[in-house]
């Protein structure tokens, strides 16, 4: 099974946890809005050499570069798992259309973006940049011929921990966590008009908990173990560590 992801550990993080099941996945595109994926100008001007991980200097890379796009061209693979949580991010917009996302990997680059425009998450400026990259998604899947692989990872940002004690950084205020949750309903909605319901892989609450321990900290998108088995039963079509039929 070859899985392509366009989206963040919420759809990768599963592959590290279940590797003897899902082995490990073909692509990765992480910290990309859609809107910076399906830019047709690519965005110039950033010197990388200041991130120190080589992992987040490619992804940064990726996403400036719009590598997405020409991987899909000759993509081989059986599923390519979609999930939207790198919505969260802001939009860095150059004057000549070049759209990068603005994830924490991409501030530690240093970039001068003063001449730049911001468009700030979960507006409506960020959901019409949303709707037409989906648009140029669709089209670019169906030149692919592989819209039938797609797959939409379904998930929200969690509102409680799955036990008493952890708490949510401060900048993940309730606020925060009910406009993302609507921004995600939105695009998941916009994603059912050219989707099949059997191409979105959903959950129950209590799989949409977050984590009290988690690898990467405390946060609405980290969340507790039945999730993770959960996804490595949707990919399978079986249960958690199976075969697949």
């Amino acid at each position: 099974m070859k899985v392509g992801i366009l989206g963040s550990c919420v759809s990768r993080d599963a592959f590290g946890l279940h590797e003897d099941a899902l082995g490990k996945p073909a692509a990765y595109f992480a910290r990309s809005a859609l809107a910076s994926v399906m830019s047709p100008t690519p965005f110039t001007g950033v010197d990388l050499s200041a991130i120190s991980s080589p992992f987040q200097r490619s992804v940064v890379a990726m996403d400036l570069e719009k590598a997405f796009v020409p991987w899909l061209e000759t993509a081989d693979v059986d599923l390519l798992v979609v999930d939207c949580i790198e919505e969260r991010f802001a939009l860095v917009v150059a004057p000549d259309g070049g759209t990068a996302t603005r994830s924490s990997e991409f501030v530690s680059a240093g970039a001068d973006i003063s001449h730049c425009e911001l468009v700030r998450p979960n507006t409506p400026d960020a959901l019409a940049r949303w709707t037409a990259a989906w648009a140029r998604f669709v089209a670019a899947v169906d030149a692919a011929g592989i819209r039938e692989r797609v797959r939409i990872n379904r998930v929200r940002w969690a509102t409680e921990f799955d036990g008493p004690g952890a708490e949510f950084p401060a900048f993940y205020n309730p606020q925060r966590i009910r406009r993302s949750n609507e921004f995600l309903e939105s695009v998941h909605a916009r994603m059912e008009q050219d989707l099949e319901p059997e191409q979105f892989w959903r959950y129950d609450d209590a799989e949409l908990l977050a984590a009290s321990q988690h690898q990467w900290g405390p946060a609405p998108f980290h969340y507790t173990p039945a999730f993770y088995r959960r996804f490595v039963q949707h990919v399978t079509g079986g249960p958690a560590g199976g075969p697949r039929p």
